[in-house]
């Protein structure tokens, strides 16, 4: 029983799959997600594990194993307690949802949105090499510490499934249909490469402009991405790269970490950004990173069609 080895605290989340509740024990604190024993369905198999497990706890176990990506939350530690089913789960603090974090800032700044965007890419990368595709994800399933230099986590694999490039029927899609790519409207197959990069595209677009780039599901198939012309050149084709409607058509995981937008520019940033009271020569990367997120009476004033990458700063 998991309530022999933590003590639960405080009930944050009482959703359709159980509940999340904040615990410890003596040497942390974390969340302990618990719920209904899932059918038997629900249960695939693991190497280096004699019997099969459930689903989300497989697809933990996978992502897990050393070495661990810091972008993804970490499994501790399953109770299988017959009747019920408890994952004792990393609780990261002080983080708020993606969600909760644009709505805050009414949209993102460019270096911050990048920052993200790296973290994001990632743990996608991690995931898809560890066979897991994560099949759901949006601004509720990914935690933001914004305490200092924004640092990400990714949540919430309860729809996750093994990679599959043969694909998946199109009918078994269950993820928030306002990040569903357009494959997945139709009776074909949908992809888990071509679905993340476009997870990653509507990811972006919002964090800068602080609304989806289509509004209706309809518009998905028949409007251009709205309320681009104020982002820089190279982002903007980043964007649309990445919501591109036909599937072959969007950039690997690999292409879109090597996109000319998302490599971060530190000698720009000493010379643009950085007050003239620091001094690059004695101040250590990290102060410097951190001065461009404090900083915040910095700005920039810079032609949104110009090919240099004039990010904005907070």
């Amino acid at each position: 029983n998991v309530t022999d080895f933590y003590d639960f605290k405080q009930l944050l989340v009482n959703g359709s799959f159980g509940m999340i509740y904040k615990a410890s024990n003596r040497w942390m604190e974390v969340a302990v997600k618990s719920g209904p024993r899932p059918a038997s369905d629900s249960y695939i198999v693991v190497p280096d594990h004699p019997e099969p497990l459930y689903r989300e706890v497989a697809m933990m176990v996978r992502l897990c194993r050393s070495p661990v990506c810091p972008n993804v939350i970490r499994m501790y530690e399953w109770f299988d307690g017959g009747d019920s089913l408890s994952m004792v789960l990393e609780y990261p603090q002080p983080f708020m949802s993606l969600k909760e974090f644009i709505v805050i800032e009414n949209g993102l700044s460019a270096n911050i949105a990048r920052l993200i965007m790296q973290q994001l890419v990632g743990a996608v990368q991690h995931c898809i090499s560890r066979g897991v595709f994560h099949n759901d994800i949006n601004l509720r399933n990914i935690l933001v510490n914004v305490d200092l230099t924004p640092e990400i986590k990714l949540i919430d694999f309860s729809s996750a499934r093994l990679v599959d490039e043969d694909g998946y029927d199109c009918r078994t899609y269950d993820g928030d249909f306002h990040f569903q790519p357009p494959e997945a409207f139709g009776d074909g197959k949908y992809f888990p490469v071509p679905t993340n990069v476009w997870f990653l595209g509507i990811i972006l677009a919002t964090m800068l402009t602080g609304h989806r780039p289509f509004r209706l599901v309809k518009d998905i198939f028949v409007r251009p991405i709205s309320e681009l012309d104020s982002i820089v050149r190279s982002c903007r084709d980043l964007i649309t790269k990445c919501l591109e409607r036909r599937p072959e058509d969007r950039p690997t995981l690999e292409e879109i970490m090597q996109h000319r937008w998302l490599i971060f520019r530190h000698s720009w940033m000493f010379r643009r950004v950085l007050p003239k009271c620091c001094n690059p020569e004695l101040e250590p990367v990290e102060t410097l990173v951190l001065v461009q997120f404090k900083a915040s009476s910095l700005r920039i004033s810079v032609d949104p069609d110009s090919d240099e990458d004039h990010s904005d700063n907070i």
